[in-house]
Formats: structure tokens, sequence, C-alpha cells
């Protein structure tokens, strides 16, 4: 398996695409990946590996120079809809859903997602800011996005009558700003905590909290910045609350090579190493606590009652992280060449499961190859022992 995805990742490097970059769990199977690589919404099968599902975005001049290159992506479990957003510029992406993913998921078929209308709303140009990660309240409610440089913004998600040449309806205003957030850098990461009370910002150089209301904050409140773990100059991608805690993946400071996830602890500044070594150089290896090696790892989110998911771009791959242990696996969905197979010129390739798939086509192959582990077939699925409020 392993050699395949390396083949895989060689040829993707040569392109300006990354690979598996934002993640949203839609239940306990099923995970939502923004594959920038593929330029396509993915639904990856966690406990089987594989691609469910999929909805490709068009690519301008029909080039693979010339992407959107998505970043990050949220629905929530009622929503027919989810939000797309891109490192191209203050544009974002809404995709109108024939069923929630959710409903979807509970079939076991994603057949529609290939039917999804997307509506590009480039409501974000009044803010001069390119966008990262995106975050929707659980009742669809509230939305924010990460803007880069200049902080958090929100929006109205249900406003669905919006469209490309109408967006007053989102409401899109900035709630917490770069001074807001007392010097943080480079935003990129969003993740609400499990009662949706509050919204933690991961920037470049720290974690912060803000009230998750979608009014403007005068002051955020910032989780990180004492030297335990050395995370007083650091370089955070993002933070993902879970049981009671919050886990953040980076390393401490620019001088370090690897990548590793953290349990922040629950007095300021304490933390513990989970999976990883900074002071290793990137690599692909599965394995518990230091054994683990990752690449560029960019969203995290909560999987199950205590596990986490984590889009590793570099190896084109997701992982999967037991807190118990700090093992980390890997969650094999792109064994059937899905970035050679879009790109690939010369027309459709045929392959042995007997379907075409063209270089612009908007399905992808079934790759539902690995049985059910012994341990997810005998778990128990839906249990979060995890407080309501699990602030740090």
């Amino acid at each position: 398996m392993r050699w395949i995805l390396a083949a895989l990742l060689c040829a993707g490097t040569r392109a300006t695409g990354k690979g598996p970059v934002g993640i949203y769990v839609i239940d306990d199977r099923y995970a939502a990946v923004a594959d920038s690589n593929a330029n396509a919404l993915l639904i990856v099968d966690v406990l089987r590996g594989g691609v469910a599902g999929s909805r490709r975005w068009p690519s301008p001049k029909n080039d693979t120079k010339e992407w959107y290159s998505l970043t990050g992506v949220a629905s929530c479990a009622n929503c027919s809809f989810a939000y797309l957003t891109t490192n191209h510029g203050p544009a974002f992406w809404r995709m109108d859903l024939t069923k929630p993913l959710a409903a979807l998921a509970h079939a076991d078929d994603f057949a529609d997602l290939a039917r999804a209308t997307l509506v590009e709303l480039p409501c974000l140009r009044s803010l001069d800011a390119n966008t990262r990660m995106v975050a929707l309240k659980r009742d669809g409610s509230v939305g924010f996005v990460a803007l880069k440089a200049a902080g958090v913004a929100a929006f109205a998600p249900r406003a669905i009558h919006a469209s490309a040449k109408r967006c007053d309806s989102l409401n899109v205003r900035l709630v917490a700003s770069k001074d807001a957030m007392r010097g943080g850098k480079t935003f990129a990461g969003l993740a609400l905590s499990r009662d949706d009370a509050t919204l933690y910002v991961t920037a470049e150089n720290g974690v912060f909290s803000i009230r998750a209301t979608g009014t403007f904050q005068k002051r955020a409140e910032k989780l990180t910045g004492e030297p335990a773990c050395g995370l007083h100059n650091v370089h955070l991608r993002e933070t993902a609350p879970q049981n009671g805690h919050l886990y953040v993946v980076g390393h401490p400071s620019a001088d370090n090579a690897g990548m590793a996830v953290y349990r922040l602890g629950k007095k300021k500044g304490a933390c513990a190493l989970v999976a990883g070594d900074v002071n290793k150089h990137e690599d692909w290896r599965d394995g518990a606590g230091a054994a683990a090696r990752f690449s560029r790892p960019h969203q995290m989110a909560a999987f199950r009652a205590n596990e986490l998911l984590l889009t590793d771009i570099d190896n084109r791959a997701v992982r999967r992280i037991t807190l118990a242990d700090g093992r980390a696996s890997t969650v094999p969905y792109d064994n059937n060449h899905l970035y050679t197979e879009l790109w690939r010129l010369g027309g459709p390739q045929r392959h042995d499961h007997g379907q075409y798939v063209y270089p612009l086509g908007d399905r992808f192959p079934s790759t539902h190859a690995t049985p059910l582990s012994e341990a997810d077939r005998n778990r128990d699925v839906g249990v979060d022992p995890a407080p309501d409020n699990e602030s740090a």
C-alpha cells in the first residue's frame, strides 16, 4: 500500500496542489476531506479506507496549474449544504446538497454528492483577506472563516439565496481582528467547543479562544505562550477539543524539522506530547507516541469517543490517532492513484473495477478494500464522555 501512495506523492509534488487539507467528521465512520491535489471534496471511509463519494471542482482552463486549491470544509448534521474555502484569494464556496451529508452517511450512499451544486461566493473581498479553515455551529446558525492575515470573520450559513452576484444576505463581518488576538499571525485553524460556546482560533504563534456568538470581540484569550513543551515560539496548524482537553498540532519553533500532536493541560502553559517527534525530520511512520512521524499536518478533528483525525498533506493520507496510547495509523484513501487518474492526459482510463475516470470527471472510483477491524466492529459508537464545556 505505502509504495503506491509514495508514488502518488511523487507525482503530486510536481504540481501546485498539495493533498488532503481540511476535514469535517460526518459521523462515526465517514469524514469529508477537502483535497487540494485532487481538486475535490472526498468522502473517506475512516474505518475501511477508500473513497465512498466525491464532488469535483471545475478547473479553470482545464489546466493542473490553475485550480482552486481547496482548503477548509464544514457542514452540520441537518444542513443541506457545506461551505469550503480555498487559498486563492478571498472567495469561498457553498455546496448545495440534495440531502445533508449525515443523511447520505446513514444511507451509506454518497452517489448524490456528485450532483451537488457549487456556488462561488466572493463575499470576503471587502475584507481583502485570504481564507483558511471554516467552521459551522452544529445547528448551522453561524459560520466562521479564518482570514490568514486579518483574523476571523462570521457569516450566516443558512442564507442560501446568496449568489456570486449577491453576498449581502450572508452578513459577513469581522468578529476577531489581529489586534484582538494580541499579535497573532497567520491565522489558519478553527474549531468549536462541544457546546458551541467557544471558538478556538489557531495562529502560527499560538492558540486563542473567543466567544462563538458571531459578534465582534474586543479581546481574545491566548491559551498558549508559556514555555511548557516549548510552545512559546511556535509554528502551529490546528486545535481540536476532545474528551475535555485541547489538542494542538505543530512544532514548537522554526528550528524543529518535524511535526507533533500535543495535549494542552488545564493550567495555562501545561502540555504533553501525544504523537510525533519534532526533533526528527518529516516522515511517514505509523506507531505510538514519539515513534509516529508526520509530514505537514493541517487540520485535526475529534473522531469517535477518544480519537483524532489529522490530514497529513505531503504523505497524501489521513492519519488516525488513538488518544489512549498516542498511536498513529494511516487511513488508506488514495490507493487508486486518484491524482494520477484525474490529471492524466489522453482521455478516460479503464480500471479493474470497470469504471471509467476522466481527467476532469466528477466521480472517483470506490476504493473500499479494507475490511472492518475487530476493534471497530465491536466498538460502541456514538459514545462521547467529554463534558459539555471543553474550554482549556
